[in-house]
């Protein structure tokens, strides 16, 4: 399977200008072939960023912390599953970079991994208020952040969402 990779240009301005640092995002789109089902999540509507947008688990890559080690710290913080390191599969990466107040450039990583699980209740942290098992289509309909959004539409493409009855023996 191909690794969809997606690169914003850099203006010459932009590339001009000093850095103002890196962050490195991991997500994981939660797959249950059983059912067909992917889990998505609501941010509360306090959140700063995306108010009561649809989400999938996973944040922010800490200092010395591997992708893998951050997506499961993340999935557990977040949904209270536990996933395992040898599950996840690197499907999806984007970069863009922001313009900062203090004329900085701050260039955010994207990653997002597929990990097969089995459709279970979850115990959603305070960043979240609600979640729901769905079909890959009304996900995808949910998602409003247009990254998540091709996120879904990538998975969807993909045969990694194949059902254990669509995949045969």
């Amino acid at each position: 399977m191909k690794l969809k990779r997606s690169l914003r240009n850099q203006s010459n301005a932009t590339r001009l200008k000093s850095t103002g640092g890196f962050k490195t995002i991991a997500k994981v789109v939660l797959f249950d072939s059983s059912s067909g089902n992917v889990l998505v999540i609501r941010r509360t509507y306090t959140d700063s960023r995306r108010p009561g947008q649809w989400d999938i688990p996973g944040g922010t890559v800490e200092a010395g912390e591997t992708l893998e080690a951050a997506v499961i710290r993340e999935c557990n913080e977040e949904v209270a599953i536990n996933i395992k390191e040898a599950d996840l599969k690197l499907f999806f990466t984007d970069r863009d970079h922001f313009n900062q107040e203090d004329d900085q450039v701050l260039t955010v990583n994207w990653l997002v991994f597929y990990c097969p699980v089995t459709e279970q209740s979850v115990n959603l942290s305070f960043e979240h208020e609600e979640y729901k098992w769905l079909s890959v289509k009304e996900a995808t309909k949910l998602m409003t952040y247009h990254r998540y959004k091709t996120v879904m539409g990538i998975f969807a493409e993909s045969k990694l969402n194949q059902t254990q009855a669509a995949a045969g023996p």
